[in-house]
């Protein structure tokens, strides 16, 4: 086996869980920092969740990895959340958070050479570490 398809295998085990699983409260945080200076991609108008919409997210979410949606017209945070969940669902994303008008939304890429955001990972509790010794 070449060092290389060891390394990606590697990888491959330290990607983000798929977005059936939920991601962890840490990985969410990172998430939403490295947001915060990106600018929304799409725009949702008065017509809401749309083909087009959700087409046009899944091609951002291949481009990007992490993006952001701003609800323009809609004013009634019941509906943006249901949006933002059919969005999530529609586009087999995570949905990271919402703030006032505006949701992010994360998904890996499937190729592991072009992913471009690895959420943390934590060490589990059978990873070998050192006593400390007091």
């Amino acid at each position: 086996m070449s060092t290389s398809s060891q390394i990606s295998s590697e990888d491959d085990s330290k990607s983000a869980p798929p977005a059936g699983e939920a991601l962890k409260g840490y990985q969410r945080k990172y998430l939403r920092a490295m947001a915060h200076a990106l600018k929304p991609v799409l725009l949702i108008g008065q017509r809401g969740v749309t083909p087009t919409v959700t087409q046009e997210l899944a091609q951002a979410l291949d481009r990007h990895e992490l993006v952001k949606i701003k609800f323009i017209e809609c004013k009634v945070k019941g509906d943006k959340q249901r949006m933002a969940e059919e969005l999530k669902d529609a586009a087999s994303a995570h949905l990271i958070g919402m703030v006032g008008h505006t949701a992010i939304f994360f998904r890996s890429n499937p190729d592991p050479e072009k992913r471009k955001i690895l959420p943390p990972q934590r060490p589990t509790a059978n990873s070998e570490q050192e006593p400390i010794s007091a």
